[in-house]
């Protein structure tokens, strides 16, 4: 699907060529495994990569500590009763 919009997409940080910086990486794993997943990307933290989080719980205070503070860090928290009509 991504290919279709004209996007590359990698499974994890590893998927990535070593030559390529991504605009957006997206972190949406349990918050247990969060350091070891974002630790994993420290090679794009030059400002240049946002990163985009739906790990609940998750401080960004957590991603600037692992990536620094150069590297752009969004929450979002997805509202999943609103997606099928029994959000507030």
């Amino acid at each position: 699907r991504a290919e279709a919009l004209g996007c590359n997409a990698a499974s994890d940080a590893g998927g990535i060529p070593a030559d390529a910086v991504p605009a957006l990486a997206v972190i949406a794993v349990k918050p247990q495994v969060i350091r070891d997943v974002t630790a994993a990307y420290k090679r794009f933290n030059d400002g240049r990569t946002t990163f985009l989080s739906i790990a609940a719980g998750t401080p960004v205070a957590t991603f600037e500590a692992i990536l620094g503070d150069r590297a752009p860090v969004v929450r979002c928290m997805p509202n999943t009763p609103a997606a099928i009509g029994k959000g507030m």
